[in-house]
């Protein structure tokens, strides 16, 4: 049987988007989750994740672009000034700590991984400030982290799948000698457009899987009085990927292809996996 995490990003960027994963999470569609604490969601009363706590990992989603309430700079400031080094080292630190704080006064303690909205956790400086904070902070139990090598075989956005395993070239090398562990590989990327069958992607993405390997999804619901709102910009991609992955159609693909979705403790994890299928 071929072992899978399959995990939704964005929880509690907005409670549409939340009730959907969690939706999922109870079917048994789901193996991780990926919380943006800033959201105002992630502290309302009618937040359910902490309860499936023991079903899936649940991890933080580190953000230092997508407002909530508060400025924030552009992904495209972010990514000038982490490769270009003005980058704040003490702002980069003092969000994570923030974020951090908000995850463990839910969860009641840390993460099992960390990864990055718009994978910020990849770039230059950002990754050695991230990495240098989370091994003081975690001494003694380390979560895994995200590798993000995305295979350029499957699926459409080939262009942003070269660019962002250019910036994530060095990462997997830089948290190995932290003694972080990291998925073996990654997939999940894709043009989002209103005509995209998110279904069509998920087949290719799971017939060509490794064992071990990490499929990013983005699954959620839409208040449709909410359609303008920057937090719901992707809603049509996201209730397409909530529905398909509720159907009936994914868990007999699933049994077709002998495939368990999975939490990271139950992959192995070899010393030499994070170096490994790069772009192959």
């Amino acid at each position: 049987m071929k072992k899978i995490i399959l995990c939704a990003d964005d929880f509690a960027l907005s409670a549409p988007i939340s009730e959907g994963i969690v939706e999922l999470v109870e079917m048994g569609r789901l193996s991780a989750v990926s919380c943006m604490t800033e959201g105002k969601y992630w502290l309302d009363k009618n937040n359910r994740l902490p309860q499936l706590r023991d079903r899936i990992d649940i991890g933080l989603h580190f953000n230092l672009t997508q407002s909530f309430g508060t400025p924030k700079e552009s992904l495209q400031t972010v990514i000038r000034e982490s490769l270009l080094g003005p980058l704040s080292r003490t702002r980069i630190e003092n969000s994570l700590h923030d974020q951090l704080d908000l995850f463990e006064s839910v969860m009641g303690e840390a993460p099992d991984f960390i990864d990055g909205h718009q994978h910020i956790h990849l770039f230059p400086r950002v990754r050695t400030v991230l990495l240098q904070t989370l091994a003081r902070r975690y001494r003694h139990r380390r979560p895994w982290l995200r590798q993000v090598n995305p295979s350029l075989r499957a699926g459409t956005g080939r262009r942003k799948s070269l660019i962002i395993d250019v910036l994530g070239w060095g990462f997997a090398r830089e948290a190995k000698r932290y003694g972080f562990d990291l998925n073996p590989s990654f997939s999940g990327i894709y043009t989002l457009h209103n005509q995209t069958d998110f279904g069509q992607h998920m087949r290719q993405w799971l017939r060509h899987a490794s064992d071990g390997e990490l499929i990013m999804c983005h699954p959620g619901k839409l208040e449709h009085n909410h359609a303008h709102d920057p937090a719901e910009r992707d809603a049509i991609t996201r209730t397409r990927e909530l529905t398909w992955l509720a159907s009936d159609e994914f868990g007999a693909l699933l049994h077709e292809l002998d495939i368990a979705l999975v939490r990271f403790k139950d992959i192995a994890v070899k010393p030499d996996d994070a170096q490994t299928n790069r772009s192959s």
